[in-house]
């Protein structure tokens, strides 16, 4: 079958993180108590931030609290918040999606290298990935922090060595289906129902109709034997 690398995402399609479900909500309403204004304006303005650097500033695109800092100075608000610190007292509440680790585990005695392709920086996800019990099975982690680049570059994907076949695996259908299909990659795509990519491709100009994945699964317990069928498996 050749060798085969799957580069799969972390947030919402092997776990649902809980900075994102814990401390994100935490601190907007602790800023927006604080200032007298809705947590949703306080929601709003950190995603514009985010929004903005994400074609502009890749590096910091997804450094929480270097955009958070930037946002609580424009809001008005004088404190430091530590998210870092936040997000290390809740990882244990991390939420393991749909069997992941034996999802990985087939993946690995498959023959499959996994790596581990988030644009989540390493420092947010080193204590999801140790407490989703997950490390054991991947064989290598890129992140935009170890790259120099998000997912909707060909560096991203290409910074190792080339191999038969590459498949991305995720529930963005922008960072891990459409430019990852640019870039030549097999892409297959989890449908979580949660929605999000949309705002992705409006910031960078994506038509819903230009994401067309090799593949669509539900559930991570499809995956191996869609992986099995893109490398002729089933044959």
């Amino acid at each position: 079958m050749g060798y085969v690398r799957v580069f799969i995402d972390l947030d919402n399609t092997l776990v649902v993180n809980p900075m994102g479900r814990y401390v994100f909500p935490r601190v907007y309403a602790e800023v927006g108590s604080y200032l007298g204004i809705e947590p949703s304006r306080v929601r709003n303005a950190l995603v514009e931030e985010h929004l903005r650097r994400v074609s502009s500033d890749p590096i910091h695109a997804y450094d929480w609290d270097y955009i958070l800092g930037i946002v609580l100075s424009k809001l008005g608000y004088p404190r430091r918040i530590d998210l870092l610190s936040m997000h290390e007292e809740t990882c244990h509440l991390v939420e393991v999606l749909d069997g992941a680790p034996r999802v990985l585990e087939e993946l690995v005695s498959m023959g499959v290298q996994v790596v581990l392709a988030t644009n989540g920086l390493w420092r947010y996800q080193r204590c999801v990935v140790r407490n989703a019990g997950i490390a054991e099975y991947i064989d290598a982690v890129l992140t935009p922090d170890s790259v120099g680049a998000l997912k909707n570059s060909r560096r991203f994907f290409y910074i190792l060595r080339p191999v038969d076949t590459m498949i991305s695996v995720g529930d963005n259908p922008v960072f891990d289906i459409y430019f990852p299909s640019l870039f030549g990659l097999e892409t297959v795509y989890v449908k979580r129902g949660r929605g999000g990519g949309e705002i992705y491709m409006k910031a960078l100009g994506i038509a819903p109709e230009e994401v067309r994945p090799t593949a669509v699964i539900s559930s991570l317990a499809e995956l191996p034997s869609v992986v099995e069928s893109l490398i002729g498996g089933d044959s």
